[in-house]
């Protein structure tokens, strides 16, 4: 089989800008990459949308391509490289521009799995052991498998029921009950791995913010901006949100009425967006705790087209367990019938293969197992 490697490069960073071109031992880190690569498979070429990353790299007598700035994703801008190439081959082997220190061994042995004509797509993985301990596992810059676990359950259930599931996740938990709670993989990483999820699994997906310069980077991945319920009236983060002309959800306060969210609502409307999202997801009721009064529902559809019932986060049990958040995932198909009589149109479930082994929210989290048939029961 011939194998190409394909190297997306972007100078553009929120942490790190022109990481590709940052020096590591003499050489810039895109150089080291491609060395990396070049010798193990039949060839290899740089994917960048920058002038500087591709002079660099003809530089050093690699090969690269202009490609558009206006990609979602890596696996668009890999795509634009290979239909430059004038020939065919049997697999793309995407490289991350941030790789230096991937081995030859590593490449060849994605290459294997390819041996079985079966064999679609991919990737490396390093299965977590005992003797790794709980700190390799909470490990932000560690991706879990289990992202891809979900996504194609989330794209099975999409296919037989005719339904448009959107896939969630966060790229920051960053308002953990407490300082020693997980956070997540940090921006860059994170829109990454949900650029993935879209590109293997063909997925909607949506993702929460927390602060205005994080919008830009986010709306170039997603199709949803979601404001989380204590941020909802954040002028700043409506706005931006609302600019990028993504889809934005704006979660109701836990200390808001349904009809409260008029406000947040027209400050998203003002500022651009098109179409805005309202979501109920309870309301403070004394200390740890929280009810839903479902006429909020009614009362936000007078505002907004689409109201969304988060079945998850309103049976949870703020604070309530010890440094962490509390809940009652067995009250969760309730509450979405619940919001389904009110008049919901939409509705937000959390899952986990085993929720008691997650590292956020899982007391409140429906098994994976159990969502097509929760999903069911509300078509």
């Amino acid at each position: 089989m011939k194998f190409i490697a394909i190297i997306p490069a972007r100078y553009a960073s929120t942490r790190f800008p022109g990481k590709p071109l940052a020096i590591l031992g003499g050489k810039p880190v895109i150089q080291r990459v491609y060395e990396q690569v070049a010798g193990v498979l039949d060839a290899a070429v740089v994917a960048t949308d920058d002038r500087r990353i591709y002079e660099a790299v003809v530089a050093f007598g690699g090969r690269a391509e202009m490609t558009s700035p206006e990609h979602r994703s890596g696996t668009d801008r890999c795509w634009e490289a290979y239909c430059r190439q004038g020939e065919a081959y049997d697999a793309v082997v995407n490289v991350q521009g941030d790789e230096p220190f991937i081995r030859p061994e590593q490449l060849e042995a994605v290459c294997r799995c390819f041996d079985d004509p079966a064999t679609d797509i991919a990737t490396l993985v390093k299965p977590f052991a005992a003797e790794d301990g709980l700190a390799a596992l909470e490990n932000p810059n560690s991706p879990k498998v289990v992202l891809d676990e979900v996504a194609g359950v989330l794209a099975g259930i999409n296919r037989r029921l005719g339904t448009d599931i959107i896939f969630k996740a966060s790229f920051d938990k960053a308002n953990r009950t407490s300082v020693a709670s997980f956070r997540g993989p940090g921006i860059d990483r994170g829109l990454r791995m949900l650029a993935d999820v879209r590109a293997k699994w063909g997925l909607r997906l949506l993702t929460d913010i927390h602060e205005a310069w994080q919008a830009a980077p986010a709306g170039e991945v997603v199709d949803v901006l979601q404001i989380p319920a204590f941020l909802c009236r954040q002028t700043d983060l409506l706005t931006a949100a609302a600019r990028t002309g993504r889809t934005v959800n704006i979660k109701k306060a836990q200390f808001l009425s349904g009809e409260d969210m008029r406000y947040p609502y027209e400050k998203a409307r003002e500022a651009g967006a098109g179409e805005i999202w309202l979501t109920e997801r309870g309301n403070i009721y004394g200390y740890n705790n929280l009810v839903v009064d479902f006429r909020n529902i009614a009362d936000m559809l007078k505002i907004a087209p689409t109201v969304v019932m988060d079945c998850t986060h309103s049976v949870q049990r703020p604070g309530a367990a010890g440094g962490k958040t509390g809940g009652n995932r067995e009250f969760v198909p309730a509450m979405a019938q619940a919001a389904r009589a009110f008049g919901a149109n939409g509705f937000f479930f959390e899952v986990h293969p085993d929720p008691d082994r997650a590292l956020s929210d899982g007391p409140n989290m429906l098994y994976l197992k159990d969502l097509e048939q929760v999903i069911k029961s509300l078509l």
